[in-house]
């Protein structure tokens, strides 16, 4: 857009970072989101509360907490939801100490939260623990691309001694 001579708004980079985010470039997303407030643009607050709500569900929360600290820097107020999403995911992946940090930090200023103080209990909250290795899962999908692939190779190299069988004269 910057090319073209128009100059974007938050909405525009919204919508840039929140791809950059579902694609796993997480990176990527929070320089467009830096560039934005470097240039100026001042976003609404459901802009953090919407990207702050995407990174916790691909499971990247201490990147969720970086946004939470931008929405602090620009003094928007209404903390509320994103607190909200952000203690239960916390606790939830087994961080009670900075889920704690913050269900204390939003008392303290008199933010209403909606979520139970019960998540902050481990022995209460179940944490999620991944059932597969990150390791696991590539070799395994490697190996599926493997056989795909040989199987693909195989089907090819018998093509190619019927046509020899057929072209050369008996």
């Amino acid at each position: 857009m910057k090319r073209s001579g128009c100059s974007p708004d938050w909405v525009s980079y919204y919508l840039v970072a929140r791809v950059l985010y579902l694609t796993g470039r997480f990176g990527k997303g929070n320089k467009i989101v830096d560039e934005m407030i470097a240039e100026g643009l001042v976003p609404d607050r459901k802009f953090y509360y919407d990207l702050i709500g995407i990174l916790c569900g691909v499971e990247r929360v201490y990147y969720a907490l970086g946004m939470f600290e931008r929405l602090r820097r620009s003094s928007l107020g209404g903390y509320g939801p994103a607190y909200d999403v952000l203690i239960p995911k916390l606790c939830r992946s087994g961080n009670f100490e900075k889920g704690r940090e913050l269900w204390y930090g939003a008392t303290r200023m008199g933010f209403p939260l909606h979520c139970s103080n019960e998540v902050l209990d481990p022995s209460i909250t179940k944490v999620f623990k991944p059932t597969r290795k990150d390791e696991e899962v590539c070799t395994t999908s490697r190996t599926l691309v493997q056989e795909v692939k040989a199987a693909a190779n195989g089907n090819k190299n018998k093509e190619n001694k019927n046509k020899k069988k057929r072209a050369a004269p008996s």
